[in-house]
């Protein structure tokens, strides 16, 4: 929040957000998207060198305040399950710098180490990803599972996923039938 307010107070926040509608192939907003960034750049060492010295290497304003803005999200199952995902699934791409897709790279690792997950939880989320897709309403629909012991969360997700299709098959039968059941 304060480092949002600094870059609004100082003109520099339209660079450091992406919302500013400039083109860096013309001289003058590359002039002015450089000198935007080297001032949003400069407040963040100032703030973030002890926190952060690492993060400051990528001297992208942008960038810094993106992997600064996701590190502090809350932590859920659904954040979790994607930052596993994402972390062993991400395969740099051909054409991708590779100092910075590694920097990239690092920022998610970063952020799901903030999420301060005990080892246990992170097993089980690991082993949730592992579920089938059919499976997202379900998964998504247990919240928080840190209260759940490992040999019970196929037991709990097998309910609400019994209970989702018992509940879509009851809505299709009433559509299908004018709203009325009928016995066989």
């Amino acid at each position: 929040m304060y480092m949002e307010a600094l870059h609004v107070h100082r003109g520099v926040w339209d660079v450091v957000s992406g919302l500013g509608s400039y083109n860096p192939g013309v001289l003058e907003d590359a002039t002015v998207i450089t000198k935007k960034n080297n001032i949003a750049y400069l407040d963040m060492i100032i703030t973030l060198v002890d926190q952060e010295p690492g993060l400051l290497l990528t001297k992208d304003a942008q960038h810094i305040w993106k992997s600064m803005k996701t590190r502090y999200q809350q932590p859920s199952l659904v954040r979790q399950l994607a930052l596993v995902n994402r972390l062993f699934s991400w395969k740099c791409p051909n054409e991708a710098n590779p100092d910075k897709w590694v920097q990239e790279w690092c920022d998610l690792l970063k952020e799901f180490l903030n999420l301060q997950v005990r080892q246990e939880d992170f097993w089980k989320v690991v082993m949730v990803n592992n579920m089938p897709s059919e499976y997202g309403v379900a998964i998504s629909s247990l919240g928080d599972i840190s209260d759940v012991p490992i040999r019970e969360v196929g037991t709990k997700l097998s309910a609400r996923l019994w209970g989702l299709k018992g509940q879509l098959m009851k809505s299709e039968s009433s559509t299908t039938s004018g709203g009325t059941e009928t016995e066989i």
